[in-house]
């Protein structure tokens, strides 16, 4: 619900009801969430703040049943030079983080899952996984290649130790 490519066509509203739509009918809702360029000036927070804000109002008893998915606009459909670096990435989580917890409370948010979708490729995968804070990825062009997502599964696997 919210996906950058539809989000520039909806309300804030109509993405609320369709993320009520589906948590009432007992799908884990994915909530896409991100800003159309980042801002020396950090106001590119606010507008995540407000998707965030927005699409949880009323439904906060339904939020364990939540994964978000943080979109940045700017950076999808590129290479993996263009995607974020995982300092920014993990400030983002750290934001969102925050603003879920204002929303849910402490406990729920720490529950909620967040995923990077902006220029995952293999050969970014695995440092964005690692040290970006996120829990996985929503994956766009890069999925459509067997082996490049092959690549980027192999970076998201859990290691033995």
């Amino acid at each position: 619900v919210g996906h950058s490519e539809r989000r520039s066509k909806e309300t804030g509203e109509e993405i609320r009801a369709q993320f009520a739509r589906a948590l009432s009918a007992g799908l884990v809702g994915v909530l896409c969430v991100g800003e159309q360029a980042r801002e020396q000036d950090g106001t590119h927070f606010g507008v995540i703040a407000q998707q965030l804000r927005g699409a949880f109002e009323g439904l906060q008893s339904m939020a364990a049943h939540t994964v978000i998915a943080y979109e940045p606009v700017w950076a999808i459909g590129g290479s993996a030079g263009e995607a974020m670096s995982a300092a920014d990435i993990t400030e983002t989580v750290i934001f969102i983080r925050k603003t879920l917890a204002e929303i849910l409370g402490r406990t729920t948010a720490l529950k909620v899952p967040i995923l990077y979708g902006g220029s995952v490729e293999q050969s970014n995968a695995d440092v964005l996984f690692a040290e970006g804070g996120v829990g996985g990825f929503l994956v766009g062009h890069a999925s459509a290649e067997v082996n490049s997502f092959l690549g980027i599964l192999q970076a998201v696997r859990p290691r033995s130790r």
